[in-house]
């Protein structure tokens, strides 16, 4: 068996993480929460498949703006007077769609080659709702 990378190890603990972060919040609020920051250098959805999120189960935010590159949509989106931005698995979504997901932890000081620009924090999420598509 060949040695983990460090890239492995840190998405590894990443992932270890979130799951607690989620399962702790989820048995407290129903409802998983935006937690602290983590700087990953692999693809955070490397091998997933865009997750159903069942209606009332996530966050909901309207979107403000959206950014296509390759298979990701990012999204600028305003929750009760929070702005961030949550990249997904591409789906239809435009400027004024009321979305639901389920926040994972951000990663800092993103930078998307295929945009050609850097996020201070960005959420990479499994699943994405659109109201508009429902």
């Amino acid at each position: 068996m060949k040695p983990r990378r460090s890239w492995e190890s840190a998405v590894l603990l990443a992932t270890a993480l979130v799951a607690a972060a989620m399962v702790v919040s989820c048995a407290q609020q129903n409802q998983a929460p935006l937690v602290g920051p983590v700087q990953l250098t692999a693809n955070p959805h490397a091998g997933f498949e865009p997750a159903e999120v069942v209606p009332g189960s996530g966050r909901r935010a309207v979107v403000l703006e959206v950014l296509t590159a390759g298979e990701y949509n990012y999204l600028s989106v305003d929750e009760g007077g929070t702005q961030y931005w949550v990249a997904e698995l591409a789906t239809t979504v435009k400027k004024g769609d009321v979305v639901e997901f389920i926040a994972t932890v951000p990663v800092v000081n993103y930078a998307s080659k295929r945009l050609g620009r850097s996020f201070a924090s960005l959420y990479f999420v499994q699943g994405l709702r659109n109201d508009a598509t429902q």
